[in-house]
């Protein structure tokens, strides 16, 4: 049997996912024997006499885009702790469903670990878009300062490669938001 030149015998080659696959990331700091509640899986049907269930569904581990990563780990190093990752196929913008161009978007729920504990509740990033940039709807929830939900757009480079590019431009958005 001839081989394809940079593939070892017994592997089996991986079709790409598309790149708005949501991740299966999960928490900060969450239990690991605990899968993750936003589970991505294959499913497939394959018909075998002796097999036991032709609808199987196999798990995948998504792991996010190398960008997606930085942004996340940028708003780590600006004092939050990811609380959970979440799958929708809208979102809830000022008070009406906002739909997205992926088929599934993700939202990754941070709270403040340090200097915003009591003007910022929690910060919401869903990914809006990874064309030519990361775009990203930041939705702040400040109701322990008085002060409702804000939304805006963050964007960054979709080859971006700096968690400290990442948590100076957070910081100037927040700042600029009178967080």
């Amino acid at each position: 049997m001839a081989r394809r030149p940079g593939r070892a015998a017994g592997t089996v080659a991986h079709p790409a996912l598309p790149p708005h696959t949501p991740s299966t990331l999960s928490p900060d700091e969450a239990d690991p024997k605990r899968p993750p509640r936003n589970r991505v899986w294959l499913r497939t049907g394959l018909a075998v006499s002796w097999g036991l269930d032709p609808q199987d569904s196999d798990p995948l581990e998504v792991l996010p885009l190398p960008a997606v990563e930085v942004v996340l780990e940028g708003v780590r190093r600006m004092g939050f702790r990811l609380v959970g990752v979440r799958n929708a196929t809208q979102i809830m913008l000022r008070g009406a469903w906002l739909s997205l161009p992926f088929p599934v978007v993700q939202t990754f729920t941070f709270v403040p670990t340090t200097g915003y504990i009591g003007r910022l509740d929690k910060l919401e990033l869903t990914l809006a878009n990874i064309a030519e940039e990361l775009e990203f709807v930041l939705q702040l929830d400040r109701s322990t300062a008085g002060l409702d939900e804000s939304t805006q757009r963050l964007r960054f480079p979709a080859d971006a490669g700096d968690p400290e590019q990442v948590r100076q431009r957070l910081g100037e958005v927040l700042e600029q938001a009178g967080v």
